[in-house]
């Protein structure tokens, strides 16, 4: 007997190359070829197991292929939001050091100004000291509504005495206290008596000395003196000038005092050097 095997399928066929009968040698070939194939069931439970550890190792590299692929993305999730995160930190950083910078550099503007003090008054000169105020309060851009209380710092002796007793009857009498209010109490309880009237003694004034001096007692008075128009201290100041200046001025028909004071200048200036060269040639002559 021979086995023939093909594929791990194992046919069995018997042969009998002996001198038997033909119907015996029929009837075992036809029963060889009628028999169904025969599978080893250990090769199978193999085969079966192969298959399985496979498909495991299959489904296991996968898996750690897209547990690689997820861990790829979380780590670079991460690391663009610490970047991120670092970037921000920097940014604020920086916005903090722009805002330092800017206050050190609107302090420096500030200390390069020139720092002026505010004036004392102890009750001398009220219209000269509310002068300088105002010149204060402009130069250093302080509004009119905290004027009381910055001028109290700065008033002394009677005048200190003064605004005590000012605040208290502003009190009693429930009313504020305005900067207005408060320039206009100043002037009435240290300003000149009420006999002193400022604005006839301007419109009265004359020029008896030089121009020079001429000129400081009409801008003493002016400064005492409200809502006096430029056109009335124009014509004021014209009028008062000795006629050897004020002819030529009048034929120029000035209108603004300004235009007043520097005509008068020139023209003064002009007596001068006719005077002085008339003197020159008298000595000479002599």
């Amino acid at each position: 007997m021979s086995r023939c095997s093909w594929s791990g399928i194992s046919y069995g066929m018997d042969i009998n190359r002996d001198s038997e009968d033909q119907r015996q040698r029929s009837c075992n070939f036809t029963s060889c070829v009628s028999t169904q194939p025969h599978f080893d069931p250990f090769l199978l439970l193999v085969l079966f197991v192969g298959s399985i550890i496979w498909y495991h190792n299959q489904t296991a590299a996968i898996q750690r292929k897209t547990d690689n692929l997820k861990n790829y993305d979380i780590h670079s999730y991460h690391s663009r939001a610490d970047h991120f995160q670092t970037i921000s930190e920097q940014l604020q950083k920086l916005d903090a050091t722009l805002k330092e910078l800017t206050q050190k550099i609107s302090g420096l503007q500030i200390d390069s100004k020139v720092k002026i003090e505010f004036p004392h008054f102890s009750g001398i000169g009220p219209a000269e000291w509310l002068n300088r105020v105002a010149q204060f309060f402009k130069y250093n851009g302080t509004p009119e509504d905290e004027g009381v209380t910055l001028a109290s710092f700065y008033l002394e002796g009677e005048a200190n005495q003064w605004l005590q007793w000012l605040q208290q009857t502003s009190k009693r009498d429930g009313s504020d206290i305005t900067w207005e209010f408060f320039k206009k109490e100043l002037v009435s309880r240290f300003g000149p008596a009420e006999d002193e009237d400022f604005n006839e003694a301007l419109s009265r004034v004359k020029q008896s000395g030089s121009l020079r001096d001429y000129r400081r007692e009409i801008e003493r008075l002016s400064n005492r003196v409200v809502d006096w128009p430029d056109k009335e201290l124009n014509w004021t100041f014209m009028g008062g000038l000795k006629e050897e200046i004020s002819g030529e001025i009048k034929m120029s028909n000035p209108r603004r005092l300004r235009e007043t004071i520097d005509l008068a200048r020139t023209r003064d200036e002009l007596l001068s050097r006719q005077s002085s060269s008339s003197n020159s040639g008298y000595i000479s002559q002599n």
